[in-house]
């Protein structure tokens, strides 16, 4: 899933898409627990995937993170944001941009 997650990353250059949706649990998988694991699962997102997300999100396009989304990436603090704003769990939504429709995608 690791290289899949990446090219579809950097599809978004040569296809923008309205809604980006990300439902995975891909992290660096820091401890003892996760060594057999570390090797094939662990994901520290390249610099060129966190761009084509910067760059989707200055467009003003959406993103919708699904279940684990919010857990990912743990390198990178600009994805924490659910962390600060609500809490260790990131249990709680953030709304979509105020005038998008996702209804259209379903």
């Amino acid at each position: 899933m690791r290289i899949e997650l990446e090219l579809g990353l950097a599809s978004l250059v040569r296809e923008p898409v309205d809604l980006l949706t990300i439902n995975a649990l891909r992290w660096e998988m820091v401890g003892e627990k996760y060594d057999a694991y570390r090797g094939t699962e662990a994901l520290r997102l390249s610099p060129e995937s966190r761009a084509a997300i910067d760059a989707h999100l200055a467009r003003g396009r959406a993103l919708l993170g699904l279940h684990t989304a919010t857990i990912c990436f743990s390198d990178w603090p600009q994805w924490w944001i659910s962390q600060e704003l609500f809490g260790e769990s990131g249990s709680k939504c953030i709304s979509p941009l105020p005038k998008f429709d996702v209804s259209k995608y379903f």
